[in-house]
């Protein structure tokens, strides 16, 4: 096998940039166990949020600081590439990347400087279903006490809602610099539907060898404690006026990728 360049050795040559409940978790398991990958240790080490930036983070951490072992840029590379060898891709997977504005660092600028031929992965899900899977997640976080309606939490944490939107959040990324070739989105529904399917169009991109068959694990999925009722509380109205308020961004990302995201079937 060729040995990857001076950059691929040293820089991630891609990036999984989320979204948050979209399956970053499995898909990270599911890259990591292919030859030609070497996927970070960490999962969601954000080598690419300044690590100064405050941020809220849902999880037994305080901050993201404190999951990077408050280590520099340097010294966290340093480790997340300390057991690569040969592997043609170096990748990581950080659903920060897509929280913007609750993430307000110039992640997609400080990629680009890191390696300018970097592609990125972007796993995008029903954006209200994404919003419900986000609340009940953050729900069993300890360090994050929340609101126990949904309605009660979308106004606690706006996050929720730009999360979901897609195209907004991908936006920065191409006014940043990237080309359209460099970026591929999947579609979370479709990828439960057909693994193999989604998996080797992810190979044709990466330009690595297909290793199927795929199966798709199920890491990190809300605990059944967690699963309400789907509305948890917002009347037909609420649901109505929250895909209203996400169907535009959904148009955007169905003309960026160029077809219809029909398996959502928004209203």
């Amino acid at each position: 096998m060729a040995r990857p360049s001076d950059v691929s050795l040293r820089y991630p040559t891609f990036v999984v940039i989320g979204a948050m409940r979209s399956g970053t978790t499995s898909f990270h398991a599911l890259l990591r166990s292919h030859p030609e990958v070497f996927m970070s240790p960490i999962k969601g080490p954000g080598l690419f949020v300044d690590p100064t930036e405050a941020i809220r983070y849902p999880s037994k951490y305080e901050s993201l600081a404190e999951k990077r072992g408050n280590r520099s840029d340097a010294e966290l590379l340093a480790e997340l590439a300390r057991d690569r060898s040969e592997e043609k891709h170096f990748g990581e997977a950080t659903d920060l990347y897509t929280r913007f504005p609750a993430v307000r660092s110039d992640v997609p600028g400080k990629m680009l400087r890191y390696n300018p031929g970097m592609k990125l992965i972007y796993l995008v899900r029903h954006p209200v279903k994404r919003i419900l899977s986000q609340f009940r997640f953050e729900r069993t976080k300890p360090l994050n006490p929340l609101p126990g309606r949904l309605a009660e939490y979308l106004r606690f944490s706006p996050d929720a809602l730009s999360t979901s939107r897609y195209y907004l959040q991908l936006s920065r990324f191409l006014a940043a610099g990237f080309r359209r070739e460099q970026v591929h989105i999947i579609v979370f529904e479709e990828l439960v539907r057909d693994p193999r399917r989604q998996l080797e169009r992810v190979c044709r991109f990466l330009d690595i060898s297909f290793v199927g068959p795929a199966l798709f694990p199920h890491l990190n999925a809300t605990p059944p404690s967690a699963r309400q009722d789907s509305k948890n509380g917002l009347s037909r109205s609420q649901l109505k006026k929250l895909d209203s308020l996400l169907r535009p961004d959904v148009h955007r990302l169905e003309d960026f990728v160029g077809r219809r995201i029909d398996i959502w079937s928004l209203g």
